[in-house]
């Protein structure tokens, strides 16, 4: 049975103002359970950071060679060395409100320096990596973006280019390994990594 016009509006404003409503309710909580969320974490008391993972640069593997004559390998084998007594912890994923909830608020500076330290590290060992296969350097470049790997990355050259090493060596196992450590990736840059690595795998319908 078809509903007169005017009945048929009258219901889709009735709808509309009770979708609006919920949606505006819902919206109201969540903001409210994040003040909360936030109020409590400026009041949280410093805690100890003993169960953060600290990340070393084994600067006794990686291939520093203090060379002279290339400005970009300089300037990234300057900069990893200038983190040697720094503290780097990779905290992707986790929010401000989180980390002051977890481990007190008067340790935020601290936790945004070490995770600063962690983003600079990753972006110098990607271009440093880059530079290394560019020359030819293989094994060295190698070295560099594995650490970056093993640091647990998300920067996409670091992966790709350690995959096309691996594809042109027709070492499909690491590729495989290179697809699982993406995987477990929570950025935004980790799909696309992963399409790009399946393209690179034999066992995938995406092998080019």
């Amino acid at each position: 049975m078809k509903l007169p016009i005017f009945t048929t509006v009258v219901l889709l404003s009735a709808f509309t103002w009770f979708y609006m409503k919920r949606s505006g309710n819902k919206m109201k909580e969540i903001e409210e359970q994040f003040w909360d969320r936030e109020r409590k974490a400026n009041s949280t008391r410093r805690k100890p950071l003993t169960d953060l993972d600290f990340i070393s640069i084994p600067y006794d593997s990686l291939p520093f060679t203090g060379e002279v004559g290339n400005p970009v390998i300089m300037e990234n084998e300057a900069f990893l060395l200038g983190l040697k007594d720094a503290k780097i912890v990779n905290l992707n994923g986790i929010s401000n409100t989180d980390l002051k909830l977890r481990y007190g608020v008067a340790n935020l500076t601290d936790l945004t320096e070490y995770d600063q330290n962690y983003t600079e590290m990753i972006r110098t060992l990607a271009d440093w990596g880059e530079e290394l296969q560019k020359l030819g350097r293989t094994e060295e470049a190698v070295k560099v973006l594995e650490f970056g790997i093993s640091s647990h990355t998300d920067i996409r050259k670091n992966y790709l280019i350690l995959a096309d090493i691996y594809e042109a060596e027709k070492k499909y196992d690491e590729i495989e390994r290179l697809i699982e450590e993406a995987e477990k990736l929570t950025s935004l840059t980790r799909d696309s990594i992963l399409t790009e690595l399946k393209k690179r795998s034999i066992f995938s319908p995406s092998y080019r």
